[in-house]
């Protein structure tokens, strides 16, 4: 059995909150791909899943964003 990607555990498990704590680049070394829209608005697909960024906060230490995720059945 293969593991899930993460659109499809996200997906499948029908998950409310997705959380990542990380930065994309540490140390000039990439952590983590960007796998959201950059703006506000603006709609992306991903494998089944299409995301919606809707709202974006920057904060001092952290940002915070909303996002809607729907899929294709």
């Amino acid at each position: 059995m293969q593991p899930l990607s993460g659109d499809q555990l996200i997906l499948k498990r029908c998950t409310a909150l997705v959380t990542r704590v990380t930065l994309n680049v540490i140390d000039f070394q990439k952590q983590c791909d960007c796998y959201w829209p950059e703006k506000v608005g603006e709609e992306k697909k991903y494998g089944a899943a299409n995301v919606k960024m809707d709202a974006e906060g920057h904060f001092a230490d952290y940002t915070l964003r909303i996002f809607t995720l729907t899929a294709e059945v």
